[in-house]
């Protein structure tokens, strides 16, 4: 997916921690058994603020990110 001044989207990340004895059990969840396997992909993450911390002080992050040969630049702000 490319980023465009235009394009307009909203991100749910899902983090899990599961056991390995968990993962046939994970695997039996219709939903996740029609998702494709991830490929691998090295990611070159770059977070920037001034020498102060002002962006993190005003629940700002600003991240540069570099996924093989596509870059996505991200700010975001604590929920409020």
């Amino acid at each position: 997916m490319h980023e465009t001044a235009s394009t307009s989207h909203k991100e749910l990340e899902i983090k899990l921690a599961l056991a390995p004895a968990g993962l046939p059990a994970l695997k039996k969840i219709p939903l996740l058994r029609t998702l494709t396997t991830a490929r691998r992909a090295t990611e070159i993450s770059v977070y920037f603020d001034t020498d102060n911390q002002e962006l993190r002080k005003k629940g700002l992050m600003l991240r540069v990110r570099r996924v093989g040969t596509v870059i996505f630049r991200r700010s975001k702000q604590a929920a409020i």
